[in-house]
């Protein structure tokens, strides 16, 4: 009833917690808030809230599942408040089909960009590693270096007191 309700009375569904309402219930509830005539407005609610919308129940199915099975079953009638009844229905569908995929392409930006950080990080790690590799060589050669010059400069010191 909650959903189908005005808005004062449907934004009070932000008091309900998970343990208040089973998942059915909640997908129900959001089923109702679809089909009822101010959709959009709850809709835009439930987005702004960040109302997990796209929930599914225990027989796996979302509110834009039902609604479909709603479309096909359905028996509107044939007179015009059936038919704008379904015309309202269909584009709450499209509504929720496009709201849908918005917040999946959203969450895959999301994880795109996180996947791009790791790989920056990586890519920073390696370069260090491979710096400090190269700085530790670059230091033991020159300590080489300088050994080899030192024993060839007492050679020569050694060689000419002959």
């Amino acid at each position: 009833m909650i959903g189908a309700a005005s808005m004062p009375v449907f934004k009070q569904i932000t008091l309900i917690t998970p343990d208040i309402i089973h998942d059915d219930q909640r997908v129900d509830l959001y089923l109702a808030a679809c089909l009822s005539g101010d959709y959009e407005e709850k809709l835009a609610f439930m987005l702004e809230n960040k109302i997990d919308f796209f929930l599914k129940n225990t027989a796996g199915k979302n509110v834009i599942d039902l609604m479909e099975e709603r479309l096909r079953s359905y028996k509107y009638s044939n007179d015009k408040k059936g038919r704008l009844q379904k015309l309202q229905e269909e584009q709450a569908l499209k509504l929720l089909k496009k709201t849908e995929s918005e917040n999946e392409q959203g969450s895959g930006k999301g994880f795109l960009s996180k996947k791009l950080i790791i790989i920056i990080i990586i890519c920073v790690i390696a370069a260090a590693a491979i710096g400090a590799a190269a700085g530790y060589l670059h230091q033991n050669n020159s300590t080489s270096a300088e050994s080899s010059e030192d024993l060839s400069a007492e050679e020569e010191v050694t060689d000419s007191s002959y």
